[in-house]
């Protein structure tokens, strides 16, 4: 029999990415930067903005086409963004945010507290809804382009001492979206309000135990390494 197997390579991986942080953090910003160094000045990059058009501040920073998507933030309209700008060949599409889907006006906790309000056992009206998260993460995942999904974080201010003075800084904790969604990603940065990025979940060693600021330069050391060609930043 012949076999079905083959040897395993990295070479032309579709990369998802996320970006976590509190609003103001930089997400935006540098997943504009990043989609650039990844898909390089001849790149096709496309972002949907659920963020009222704030993304359009940040068109200085390079060539993007953008769709603004309006309440309600439907599973649907998602999926149908990412086939949009599979159709029309773009190598990149940037999501600003997912938050919506999940706690946004008509996102599926929306849907779920209408349902709950309706009647019925408040376990099982999870269950559609469940499925349609599904649909979601499986159109991200199996996305044949490259995604990167930006995230609000949770938000809560510690105090820090900066030159003998207690100051309350604002910082990010779990992303606003269902639990687990860290786990769908290539790579997750926090962003922090100083607009630099560490890694909390990575398949890959690139910036392990590094907090910096993204440039282009991080976007082409990612695709160096979706493309086999793994090289220090």
């Amino acid at each position: 029999m012949e076999s079905i197997f083959k040897p395993a390579t990295r070479e032309n991986i579709k990369l998802k990415i996320g970006f976590s942080g509190p609003s103001g953090s930089g997400k935006t910003y540098s997943a504009l930067l990043l989609a650039r160094g990844i898909v390089g000045t001849e790149g096709k990059i496309a972002l949907v903005d659920t963020e009222h058009t704030s993304s359009l501040l940040y068109s200085h920073l390079t060539n993007f086409d953008a769709a603004m998507m309006n309440p309600p933030y439907l599973v649907s309209k998602y999926v149908k963004s990412i086939e949009n700008a599979v159709e029309n060949k773009y190598d990149i599409l940037i999501f600003d945010t997912i938050s919506a889907e999940w706690n946004g006006e008509g996102g599926l906790l929306e849907q779920k507290q209408e349902l709950d309000e309706r009647g019925g056992n408040q376990f099982a009206n999870w269950k559609n809804l469940t499925v349609d998260h599904q649909k979601f993460l499986a159109a991200i995942l199996n996305a044949p382009i490259h995604l990167i999904c930006c995230m609000r974080s949770k938000q809560d201010y510690v105090l820090s001492n900066e030159g003998g003075k207690m100051k309350p800084i604002k910082v990010g904790l779990a992303p606003v979206q269902r639990e687990g969604i860290e786990y769908e990603f290539s790579m997750l940065f926090d962003v922090d309000m100083n607009h630099r990025v560490q890694i909390s979940k990575a398949r890959t060693h690139l910036f392990d135990g590094k907090l910096f600021t993204v440039t282009e330069e991080a976007g082409k050391a990612l695709i160096n390494w979706a493309n086999g060609k793994e090289k220090e930043v």
